[in-house]
């Protein structure tokens, strides 16, 4: 794990770059992203869902209730942003968030280690001419300043080492706008947690408010919109509650969340909202080394 993750921030790109169908694909060298990108390459295996969300949900009814949940919180968090916004979905996996955008009118960008993955993209129809990237894990191939607004669901857990995802959230500062949104949701717990397993760790909400502010955001504040293991989910798992009841636990876990906050002995997802600042008198260099 400490191998994968401290090693992990050498450079691995070479800067030769394709193109085809709408796809740059960045052609990338040492064991480390070898091991990371194999890593997620096998996960595709398990389908577009599967792979990005609950594995072993293989009936698929909870994942679809997790989407929805999902794509309404960060629907919900783009309210005032306008159609025709230019949106990273940073870590977009198989593209499913990026379509939900799509079809708001936004225009998309979606980036992820792995390309295997990201051949999933092209099972989706793209009104607004969507553009998929392969990246390194370090630099984002996007010019600094052209952005609205970036999204990311459950990816910045997999930084398990915290200089690396510090690096990763001042390369999004750098390539929002001034006055650009974040929109993170990620799962979260009262102490840190290491998921060897699946390479990931679960921070707690101070962690990532802080990251967030040492990387140059102005944090909007985060709200609770689900547990890990909310009793009604494993009815939903094997089909006992039907789809059309969904938005209504949607609401319940969104309303137990508030009351009684982050669980003792559970994660929870998490939405953060942050700001890049728009009064920020430093050049994206400096924006960048800060």
């Amino acid at each position: 794990m400490k191998r994968l993750y401290g090693l992990f921030r050498r450079q691995g790109l070479k800067r030769r770059q394709h193109c085809t169908r709408g796809y740059l694909g960045l052609e990338l060298s040492g064991e480390i992203m070898n091991d990371i990108r194999s890593y997620y390459d096998a996960e595709t295996k398990l389908g577009p869902d599967r792979s990005v969300l609950d594995a072993k949900d293989t009936s698929g009814k909870k994942n679809r209730y997790i989407t929805r949940l999902r794509d309404r919180a960060i629907l919900d968090a783009l309210d005032k942003t306008p159609p025709a916004s230019r949106i990273l979905d940073f870590g977009c996996g198989s593209g499913n968030l990026s379509m939900v955008l799509d079809k708001e009118g936004y225009c998309i960008v979606g980036v992820d280690v792995s390309f295997d993955i990201l051949r999933h993209t092209k099972d989706h129809q793209f009104n607004n001419g969507g553009l998929f990237l392969q990246y390194d894990g370090q630099q984002l191939p996007i010019s600094s300043n052209s952005l609205d607004v970036c999204v990311t669901y459950a990816v910045l857990g997999h930084f398990v080492d915290l200089a690396l995802l510090r690096l990763i959230s001042k390369e999004i500062l750098r390539v929002l706008k001034p006055g650009g949104k974040v929109v993170l949701v990620e799962q979260t717990c009262r102490k840190s947690v290491i998921k060897s397993k699946n390479l990931k760790i679960i921070r707690s909400v101070k962690e990532y408010v802080q990251i967030l502010s040492e990387s140059g955001f102005r944090n909007r504040g985060n709200i609770i919109i689900r547990r890990g293991h909310f009793p009604l989910i494993y009815l939903i798992r094997y089909g006992f509650i039907p789809a059309r009841i969904f938005p209504y636990i949607a609401r319940l876990e969104s309303l137990w969340g508030r009351v009684f906050g982050q669980p003792y002995f559970d994660y929870a997802d998490t939405v953060f909202v942050a700001e890049k600042p728009s009064d920020s008198g430093l050049s994206c260099k400096e924006q960048y080394v800060s």
